[in-house]
């Protein structure tokens, strides 16, 4: 009988020891990303600035190139717009974030939902250039029909490195 309830209260111990781990490396999950919501004017160009030195232990670890922003683009309901990227390796979806994405074509209208235009950018990044302080630099491009409508600058930079 005593020996029953060490192994409880061992099992308990461990339970809570294993709960906590995955709480840490949760809470450290969540810098691996960012979110952004962005008002797009025409013709004014916004400034998105990712810096890869905020993401966690396991993600430097595990794939310390690749970043995922998580946009929300508020613009005019009058214009139909399209996006294109670049600058960056980058892939562009608007699809949800549990989903597969499916890749977004520069001759695809953006849908809108609840309001806003969601986009969701995964960056990928030379991994030679992460030791830099301005790592790289790129943009969206969004176009309505008559053109160039506005654009997001994306800098992407490591706070912590010389």
């Amino acid at each position: 009988m005593h020996k029953k309830w060490i192994v409880r209260i061992i099992l308990f111990c461990t339970m809570i020891l294993v709960m906590m781990a995955l709480a840490a490396i949760r809470s450290q999950n969540s810098l691996d990303r960012h979110n952004q919501k962005i008002i797009l004017l025409p013709q004014k160009t916004v400034t998105c600035t990712v810096d890869l030195s905020k993401q966690g232990v396991v993600k430097k670890l595990l794939n310390p190139n690749v970043y995922t922003l998580y946009l929300r683009i508020k613009a005019d309901n009058k214009h139909s717009l399209r996006c294109e990227g670049n600058g960056i390796e980058m892939f562009l979806s608007q699809g949800t974030k549990k989903g597969i994405w499916k890749e977004l074509k520069p001759q695809d209208i953006l849908q809108q939902r609840r309001g806003s235009i969601p986009i969701n950018v995964e960056l990928k990044v030379p991994y030679a250039a992460l030791k830099n302080r301005n790592i790289a630099e790129g943009a969206l491009e969004f176009f309505d029909e008559n053109g160039l409508y506005s654009k997001v600058m994306i800098k992407v930079i490591n706070s912590q490195a010389g």
